[in-house]
């Protein structure tokens, strides 16, 4: 019988690590919970690369540009077919320093959120509740129903890892007893540290600046629009970057504090939290019996992100020739 689950195995752009070593160790690992969750066949390469941009440009991502709001992208899963049947998945090698405590534990960590993406995007595929591609701009309704499920995606696989993390790595304090790994030993305070700066050099008073730009004719509309979305996908996945440190600390939801920031209490909690609740109810990743109805509801959630853009004074519909047209008022500040 087959292997259902196929992996290669690449090295580009990269002097010899043990990162492939344990690639190919967690891929041996992931295989079983693949199959309970019932995630369907794929065929996996796993590029190890020194050059991740080098190596995503190669792959048919023309202009990749690894900066995100909050850091750096570390790895990518690139689907060869749409289904994410055949996937490609590419690792900074460089992403962990040979020689720091916590190296080999970065690259569990990275490692296990990019499968966490193919098992999301696999069974997504199965569920079909993909949203179909759009030949024109998303209204402010399919923006939040889409980043939604991008930013629900990035807190479960940050929470594969911090799983993986505890099962996997230890460490010592002063000889002590060896203590778990997690994902908050990695991040500590890093992720609220970058929200806190975005929102002070994004959110607001930028975002509502950014409206008034377009009222009052600096910037063109589809200029305005796109700035807009783009950071709201950011900063949307900070959040849920963020998050996931902290539940991996056992701490509170980021955005349940926060009152000496006003775009927290007067955007992002209402954007966030209804997606955070149906995450707190429902498993980590859930298997494909389950998964259609789970997805349907995080994409439901996505409402609130919709209202906060309306919030921001931006609204739209599609006409009768499957065009946008968006509305734009005061925003609220």
């Amino acid at each position: 019988m087959s292997d259902p689950y196929g992996f290669a195995l690449v090295e580009e752009h990269t002097e010899p690590t043990t990162l492939p070593d344990l690639v190919r160790a967690l891929h041996g690992a992931f295989v079983p919970i693949a199959s309970d969750l019932r995630v369907p066949p794929f065929d996996l390469t796993v590029v190890v690369t020194a050059d991740l941009t080098a190596s995503v440009v190669a792959r048919g991502i023309p202009g990749f540009d690894p900066e995100r709001v909050g850091g750096q992208v570390r790895g990518k899963t690139l689907p060869i077919l749409p289904s994410y049947s055949k996937t490609v998945i590419v690792i900074d090698a460089g992403s962990a320093p040979q020689g720091d405590e916590f190296h080999e534990a970065e690259w569990v960590s990275l490692v296990s959120h990019e499968y966490g993406h193919l098992f999301l995007s696999r069974l997504r595929a199965e569920a079909g509740t993909e949203p179909n591609p759009l030949a024109r701009y998303p209204t402010p309704f399919e923006v939040g129903r889409i980043l939604a499920c991008a930013a629900a995606d990035e807190y479960r696989c940050d929470l594969l890892s911090d799983a993986v993390l505890r099962a996997v790595a230890r460490y010592t304090v002063n000889g002590g007893e060896p203590q778990p790994v997690t994902l908050a030993t990695l991040r500590g305070p890093l992720y609220t540290g970058e929200l806190a700066l975005a929102h002070d050099e994004i959110v607001h008073p930028g975002w509502p600046n950014l409206i008034d730009r377009y009222r009052t004719g600096r910037i063109d509309l589809a200029d305005m629009y796109e700035t807009l979305v783009r950071q709201v996908d950011g900063i949307t996945k900070l959040v849920a970057h963020a998050d996931a440190v902290a539940t991996s600390a056992g701490l509170p939801p980021v955005l349940t504090g926060g009152e000496d920031k006003r775009g927290i209490g007067l955007y992002l909690r209402d954007a966030w939290m209804p997606i955070r609740a149906i995450l707190d109810e429902t498993p980590m990743i859930p298997c494909l019996d389950e998964f259609a109805e789970i997805d349907t509801a995080v994409y439901t959630a996505g409402a609130g992100i919709a209202d906060m853009l309306h919030k921001l004074g931006v609204r739209g519909e599609v006409t009768a020739n499957n065009e946008l047209y968006l509305h734009v008022t005061e925003p609220a500040r």
